[in-house]
């Protein structure tokens, strides 16, 4: 198959799921249906209130994965195979496709784009574990045996803000720049920000033609690093709003401004932007080739349901999901009930304060209809309600999802420190979450039994290098791992201050204001 002018090594997907079908985007309430990518791309909400998902799921057979493993794969080429499995080249040429992914990740601070590390625990054999660092630039192949158990951490955090947002938002900031160019039309992204989806966002499409972006964070509730990340950008196109209120406020007025010509998002609520982040499931897969374990920090959930998708796309992983005391997610595992709104707690791991995860929409989606998602999720919108969910829909997820745990600030910090002491590796709280849930529920199954485990991945979403103010809280110097570098860098930068919206303001009013003179100023 001939690309950009060369012949790809790779088959075409034909192989996976035969001829190319053009794939079409429904709501996952029901509301709407027969959508092309691009329309998914830049719809944000559905009309119905709910959030794009594909009509079908398409399938990736095992001999394929097999071929996809035994040609070794970069992320970059994953990335692509997955993107045409939900693309077909009728809306993203081929030669488009590969120019886009080149892009996105060219400028990224790792060559693979993702980078590992392993924690090696010692001591099993006498119950007492720990953790020491075993660096590792490619972690396939890596043989176990029954005396040790590893764990690797799966560092996504390597492009321009530090997170693994960027992943998937500097592609879908290249196919916005594609269709905007194709169409010569203008468009406004709408998006609130609990710490990092925020500056991802700024970054993927900052000064860029045909395109602004106004965002909203919570004043007093990111970190100073996330905060001048945002604030330092000086590109004309970049509206930045500082709320008075949470990330779940934002949410709420974002919402009220869907659907309207021209408006979309780059939160989660972007089908891309989760399609894409399926991509990094199927690289740890093919990494090692057998059942894979993935535990994932999460907030809204768009990160979760990328691995849920891969799982019912054919891989073979295993999800266990944290949260941190805001645990809604963790409450719908344990207890079956959704419970969303309420008081958002504010802890170090803040990217995960939130209580409207409402990517369980469309992990709910996966296994029951629209019409009971619907059902569900506008129960669950009324302020306080606490849902009920099926038993037998709760089992089904469970068996994807085979875990969860909410994890305290105390803990995130003592796990900080352990691993810092033990392995001379610093992680953001964040991770510390996924580490919390490994110490928990894996180290002591190793111990009691003599059998290989399945391989464990952690997420690593954010570099720690965004929260300086996390070790410092622990004692440990920040000049022992150049803790201030960045915050050092944004501080020399000059500032862009923020709008403001209080409480009391017509939040949607200003939102609108905004929106349309964005508009008007490409007319």
């Amino acid at each position: 198959m001939e690309i950009g002018g060369r012949t790809s090594r790779f088959p075409s997907c034909d192989s996976v799921f035969g001829n190319y079908k053009t794939m079409k985007y429904t709501s996952t309430r029901g509301g709407v249906s027969g959508l092309s990518f691009e329309d998914a791309l830049f719809s944000g909400f559905a009309p119905d209130g709910g959030l794009f998902f594909p009509e079908t799921i398409p399938q990736i057979a095992p001999e394929t994965l097999g071929e996809w493993r035994e040609a070794k794969l970069t992320y970059r080429e994953v990335v692509m195979k997955v993107v045409r499995l939900f693309v077909t080249p009728d809306e993203i040429p081929d030669e488009t496709l590969e120019l886009c992914v080149a892009r996105a990740y060219a400028k990224f601070f790792h060559s693979s784009v993702i980078n590992f590390h392993s924690l090696r625990e010692t001591g099993a054999q006498t119950g007492s574990a720990s953790v020491t660092l075993d660096s590792q630039s490619a972690p396939a192949n890596l043989k176990e045996d029954s005396r040790t158990s590893l764990v690797k951490v799966a560092e996504l955090f390597h492009g321009r803000t530090g997170s693994f947002k960027d992943l998937a938002l500097s592609l879908v900031g290249q196919f916005m720049e594609y269709f905007v160019n194709k169409r010569k039309r203008h468009v406004t992204i709408l998006i609130g920000t609990s710490g990092d989806t925020g500056s991802a966002a700024i970054e993927a499409v900052r000064g860029m033609p045909g395109v602004d972006i106004v965002v909203l964070f919570p004043g007093g509730k990111v970190s100073p690093v996330q905060e001048l990340q945002m604030l330092t950008v000086q590109d004309e196109n970049v509206h930045v709003f500082q709320i008075e209120g949470t990330s779940d406020d934002t949410d709420v007025v974002i919402k009220q401004c869907f659907p309207q010509d021209g408006l979309t998002s780059c939160n989660s609520v972007n089908w891309a932007r989760v399609m894409i982040q399926s991509a990094h499931f199927v690289y740890i897969y093919l990494l090692e080739g057998t059942p894979t374990n993935v535990i994932v920090p999460t907030g809204a959930g768009g990160n979760l349901f990328g691995g849920v998708l891969a799982n019912r796309m054919g891989v073979p992983i295993k999800l266990h999901l944290t949260t941190n005391e805001n645990d809604s997610m963790d409450i719908l595992l344990r207890k079956g009930t959704l419970e969303m709104g309420g008081e958002v707690i504010q802890t170090p791991a803040n990217a995960m304060d939130i209580r409207n995860p409402y990517n369980v929409e469309r992990i709910f989606r996966v296994f029951m209809d629209s019409s009971s998602v619907a059902s569900i999720i506008e129960r669950a919108e009324v302020e306080g309600s606490s849902v009920e969910i099926p038993e037998e829909i709760v089992s089904q997820i469970s068996k994807v999802i085979v875990s969860s745990m909410s994890v305290d600030t105390d803990l995130i910090y003592k796990t900080i420190k352990n691993c810092w002491e033990e392995n001379h590796y610093m992680i953001c709280p964040h991770t510390a979450t996924a580490l919390a849930l490994f110490n928990a529920k894996f180290i002591g199954d190793e111990v009691q039994t003599s059998r290989p485990r399945e391989p464990v991945y952690i997420l690593s979403t954010a570099s720690p290098l965004k929260f300086p103010e996390a070790s410092e809280q622990l004692g440990i110097s920040v000049e022992e791992w150049d803790g201030h570098g960045l915050l050092t860098k944004l501080q020399q930068l000059p500032l862009k201050a923020p709008k403001e919206m209080k409480l009391g303001d017509d939040w949607v009013q200003i939102l609108q204001n905004e929106i349309n003179s964005t508009k008007y100023s490409h007319m």
